[in-house]
Order: structure tokens, then C-alpha cells, then sequence
């Protein structure tokens, strides 16, 4: 069932001449390498269970993404936590590392960041706001 939902959310994206709805397993092995699960920490064993299937049947990589305690919720499922390469778990951005992003990423766009400016402040306080809800 989730590799059916996985190939059309893949076929989605294809140009409407190449959607078949059809979705067989080597179709999935062939057009997707690498398939990333947020809120992993909300998966049942079913769910687990599914993605360590698709994990064994090619060459596909996994990236889990979750709140602290995931690893352990994945360590007790052996069979898939033998396949775990690595865990890594990021810390928040300081206000300076969060500062230099955001100059990065705005002059991208080809803006100048001004934290003297009413809106870029707002703007900088706005994304602190979420990074800390």
C-alpha cells in the first residue's frame, strides 16, 4: 500500500503524458534513489515495517526525520535498525549562526539584510519566534 502511494506521489510530478497509475515494484526501484520520511517518530510498526520491505527490495536510501527519542524508537526494531547508517541530532542555530543564514540565503534573492530595518527585524524576530515553538 505505501509503495503504491509513494509511486504516484512520484508520478504526480511527471508530465501528465507519462502518468499511468500503474505502479509496479521495479517502477519505484528504478525512478526513485532516496526517500525522506519526516515525523518518523509517528510511524507504527506497520508503517516501519513497509519502509525496511522497500529498503530491502533495491537500492532506494532512507533519511528518518524526527523529534528527539527516535533512534530509540527505531532501535527496537532489529530489523531495521541493523540497517541504520548513522543518527544525528541538530541543535538549534544561535542568534549569530541564524543571522549569517539568513544574510546567505536573502542575498540569493538578491537582498542586503538589515537588521536596523523595521521589516527585516520583524522579519528575523519572526523566525526566532518558530524556532522556538
Amino acid at each position: 500500500m505505501m509503495r503504491t502511494q509513494l509511486g504516484r506521489f512520484h508520478e504526480e510530478l511527471l508530465p501528465p503524458e507519462k502518468q499511468s497509475w500503474i505502479i509496479s515494484d521495479d517502477y519505484i526501484n528504478r525512478s526513485c534513489e532516496l526517500i525522506i520520511v519526516d515525523e518518523s517518530e509517528r510511524l507504527k510498526m506497520s508503517g516501519i515495517e513497509q519502509f525496511r520491505e522497500i529498503y530491502d527490495a533495491g537500492n532506494i536510501g532512507l533519511i528518518f526525520i524526527g523529534m528527539p527519542g527516535l533512534e530509540k524508537k527505531l532501535s527496537r526494531y532489529p530489523q531495521l535498525y541493523s540497517r541504520v547508517g548513522f543518527a544525528h541530532q541538530y541543535r538549534a542555530l544561535s542568534q549569530e549562526e541564524m543571522r549569517f543564514m539568513l544574510a546567505h540565503y536573502w542575498e540569493r534573492l538578491d537582498l542586503k539584510m538589515n537588521p536596523n530595518d523595521f521589516t527585516d527585524a520583524e522579519a528575523i524576530a519572526a523566525i526566532r519566534r518558530l524556532r522556538e515553538a
